[in-house]
């Protein structure tokens, strides 16, 4: 826009200059489009203008001025019986529908940079109306914000109606939205902007191209996750989030692209501190190293990913832990043969695992213990268990057993079969009291129940790979 501060009287050179038709409108007459108005400046004396150049004044819908602007030519001196056409444009705003009017054609002497007068109307009209339309917009619809910490959906533990999180644990949080009309959407309109607000901090991801938009609205639902939040106090949070357009055609006002669709205090989640959990991983009879290093990385990464804890801590020992099954051999760091029926020896391996490992590391809450599938086939099984533990009381303690931890509690350890990076998560699950996702007695083999669900592993440090299959690590364990 020109800065007209300066009023000048007519110069003689511009006493001949006046209009030479009616104002002439075109170009596009919808939101966020310009309008284009023509023009025509003739020098009706002997002498040339200086170089000058028209403006129009007009009203919007709602009574407020407006000015033309981007005079195309910029700035022209007109000869003696010339006749130029100009053209002036104007970029009409979102939320402009309705009758515009242009008021008045002025001149700008652009050789001083000073104000002329109005453009003397010779006869034709300076007023006139136009019909904006409102544009059709693609409709941006943010339909759901769902916070994330671990796998599966948080609990409302303390249920007070509000989910509870963890305390000092990386989160996540879900948007889902909708394209009503994505063959709408614009370059003009791009990057649109996912954001989320909560607790003072901005997180926020822009789609950039058209490709990356329909590449998303493939996704059932369409969604982004956004990161980078972690609660730093326990108490409730609530939350705000908004999709929009860039440009001319913004959608920021409409009620579907924001969320909560009205101003709630009803909080989003609750923080809440917890206890860290601690692991102690070791192999169990011969296994090769460099499978029992890559099962503890990847059970540890699921871990993270699906227990509800801020911390855990990993305590590798990766001296074998042998038993004695044939009392003439002794191999290694040995323990008591346990004669006794496969399912009753299975117990008995997990308390002389426990004890011995103990011994060395009393503050751990949890021992895994990785095995072979074909040592985990001794327990007599039809199918060869993918990890064992024991989440019943033990009906007849013997001496060596502490009643505080297996009479009234459960075995803190546990045997996976190190080739499942699923398997600690799941038989550790059974130690706290969660149950099988399924029904033992109806299925023959856990690899055939229930579909892996989804999940976003807001831990993993490829963000790339966050979003994926993660199995449901109680119904059923998963090698993939």
């Amino acid at each position: 826009m020109f800065a007209r501060t300066r009023q000048e009287g007519p110069s003689p050179e511009t006493t001949h200059v006046r209009q030479a038709g009616d104002i002439q409108v075109g170009g596009s007459l919808v939101e966020g489009s310009s309008v284009l108005l023509t023009v025509l400046v003739r020098n009706y004396g002997t002498e040339p203008s200086p170089s000058l150049h028209p403006y129009v004044q007009g009203q919007t819908p709602l009574g407020q001025i407006w000015v033309s602007e981007n005079p195309q030519p910029f700035a022209k001196v007109v000869q003696p019986g010339e006749t130029v056409a100009f053209q002036v444009e104007y970029v009409l705003p979102p939320g402009s529908a309705g009758t515009w009017t242009t008021i008045g054609i002025f001149l700008w002497n652009d050789s001083i940079d000073a104000f002329i007068g109005q453009l003397d109307a010779n006869g034709f009209t300076q007023m006139t109306n136009f019909e904006v339309e409102e544009a059709e917009s693609p409709n941006l619809i943010l339909s759901q914000v769902q916070p994330v910490q671990v796998v599966f959906d948080s609990v409302d533990v303390d249920q007070d109606g509000t989910p509870d999180f963890v305390l000092n644990k990386p989160m996540a949080f879900r948007v889902e939205f909708s394209v009503e009309r994505p063959d709408l959407v614009t370059d003009d309109m791009l990057p649109i902007t996912v954001q989320v607000s909560v607790d003072g901090v901005v997180l926020s991801r822009q789609i950039f191209s058209q490709d990356e938009l329909a590449r998303l609205l493939e996704l059932s639902p369409p969604r982004v996750y956004l990161s980078g939040y972690t609660p730093a106090e326990a108490r409730e949070e609530t939350l705000a989030a908004s999709i929009v357009t860039s440009g001319a055609a913004v959608e920021t006002d409409d009620l579907d692209n924001n969320y909560p669709r009205a101003p709630k205090d009803q909080a989003a989640f609750e923080a809440k501190e917890t206890s860290d959990l601690s692991l102690y991983f070791r192999p169990v009879h011969e296994l090769d190293p460099n499978v029992f290093r890559l099962s503890v990385e990847r059970n540890e990464e699921f871990l993270r990913a699906t227990y509800p804890v801020a911390a855990i801590q990993t305590y590798v020992e990766p001296e074998p832990f042998f038993f004695v099954r044939d009392s003439g051999t002794d191999v290694g760091l040995a323990v008591p043969l346990c004669d006794a029926t496969a399912e009753t020896r299975q117990a008995c391996d997990l308390i002389w695992f426990y004890l011995g490992s103990k011994i060395q590391h009393g503050n751990i809450s949890r021992f895994v213990g990785l095995a072979t599938r074909e040592f985990l086939s001794e327990y007599g099984q039809a199918n060869p268990p993918k990890g064992i533990s024991i989440a019943s009381p033990w009906p007849q303690p013997g001496p060596f057993i502490d009643p505080v931890d297996f009479v009234y509690d459960h075995i803190p350890a546990v045997f996976v079969n190190a080739d499942i990076w699923t398997g600690a998560a799941h038989e550790i699950g059974h130690t706290y009291g969660i149950p099988e996702g399924y029904d033992l007695g109806a299925v023959p083999s856990c690899e055939n129940v229930f579909p892996e669900g989804s999940g976003y592993w807001v831990e993993l440090a490829d963000e790339s790979q966050r979003e994926r299959n993660g199995p449901d690590f109680m119904g059923c364990v998963n090698n993939g």
